[in-house]
C-alpha cells in the first residue's frame, strides 16, 4: 500500500480526466468546470454620488454668450437710422432667422391675410384652428393655403353674383314687357289715342326725376297708373274758361274769380 499513490485529476483543453488515463467516451463522463458566480456590488450611499459633469464652457464663454444676446437685442430694437451699414446687415440676418424660426412654430392663433375686398370669416378660422394645430400646420403654411383658397372663393362668389344680377335683370325686363302687353290689351283698339292723354298729363304734372323713378320701379306700364293719367289728360283737355255775360275778357279778375265769383 505504501507504493500506491493518488494521482490528482488532470485537465487537457479544459476537459477533466479521472487520473487513470481514461478519457471521455471510454465509459467515464467528463466533468464540466464550474464558473464563479458574478459579484453584485451593493448600492452605494448618496454620499457616493459622483459630482455633476462640469460645463464644457468656461465662465468667460458664458459671459461672451450673454454679451452677444444683449447685442442682438439692441440691434433688433434700435432705430434703423442710428445703425451703421454693418449693423443693418446683421439686423437683417437676425430678422430673417427670427422669421424662419417663427415659420416652423405652430401658433396659438392663425392670423391670415385675405385678398383686397374680401372680409375675414372669423367663425371659419375658429373652427379650423384646432384642426390646423392637430395637423401641425404653421402660420406660413396656413397663409399658403389661404392664398390658394381665398381667390377661388372670391371668384366663385363673383360668378354667382353676376349670374344673380343677370337673372334679376331678365326677370325685370320680362315683368315690364308683361305689364306693357297687359295694359295695351285692356286699352283695346284705341290704345294709341288713349296714351296721348296719358302722356299729356304725365308731361304736365310729373317731373323728369319722378318719371325716371316710376320707370325704374316698373310702374310706368301699369294699367291702373296709365288709366289715371288718361283720365287726368282728358280732364285738362276738355277744361275751358267759360266767360259769363257782362264779364269782359280783359277784366282784371283772376281765373278763380271768373269761375267761382269774387269772395265776399
Amino acid at each position: 500500500m505504501a507504493n500506491d499513490t493518488i494521482t490528482p485529476p488532470s485537465t487537457t483543453a479544459g476537459v477533466m480526466y479521472d487520473g487513470k488515463g481514461e478519457r471521455p467516451g471510454d465509459g467515464v463522463p467528463a466533468v464540466e468546470p464550474k464558473t464563479a458566480a458574478p459579484v453584485t456590488k451593493a448600492p452605494g450611499s448618496i454620499l457616493d454620488t459622483p459630482p455633476a459633469a462640469a460645463s464644457d464652457k468656461s465662465i468667460l464663454g458664458d459671459a461672451v454668450d450673454e454679451a452677444g444676446q444683449a447685442e442682438n437685442k439692441r440691434l433688433l430694437e434700435a432705430d434703423v437710422k442710428t445703425l451703421s451699414p454693418e449693423e443693418l446687415g446683421r439686423r437683417k440676418e437676425l430678422e430673417d432667422a427670427k422669421a424662419s424660426e417663427a415659420a416652423k412654430t405652430v401658433p396659438e392663433k392663425y392670423d391670415v391675410k385675405l385678398p383686397e375686398g374680401m372680409a375675414q370669416d372669423t367663425g371659419l378660422i375658429e373652427k379650423m384652428t384646432p384642426v390646423f394645430k392637430e395637423m401641425g400646420i404653421t402660420a406660413a403654411q396656413a397663409q399658403k393655403l389661404t392664398d390658394i383658397y381665398a381667390p377661388y372663393v372670391q371668384q366663385k362668389f363673383a360668378d354667382q353674383q353676376k349670374a344673380f344680377n343677370e337673372a334679376q335683370e331678365n326677370n325685370f325686363k320680362n315683368f315690364l314687357e308683361t305689364e306693357r302687353k297687359n295694359t295695351m290689351d285692356k286699352l283695346g283698339a284705341n290704345a294709341k289715342q288713349e296714351l296721348v292723354f296719358a302722356a299729356k298729363s304725365r308731361d304736365r304734372f310729373l317731373s323728369k326725376d319722378t318719371q325716371e323713378m316710376l320707370n325704374a320701379a316698373g310702374i310706368a306700364n301699369n294699367f291702373s297708373f296709365i288709366s289715371d293719367l288718361i283720365r287726368i289728360g282728358k280732364a285738362i283737355s276738355e277744361d275751358k274758361l267759360v266767360v259769363g255775360r257782362g264779364v269782359r275778357p280783359n277784366s282784371n279778375k283772376s281765373d278763380g274769380e271768373v269761375l267761382y265769383g269774387k269772395p265776399e
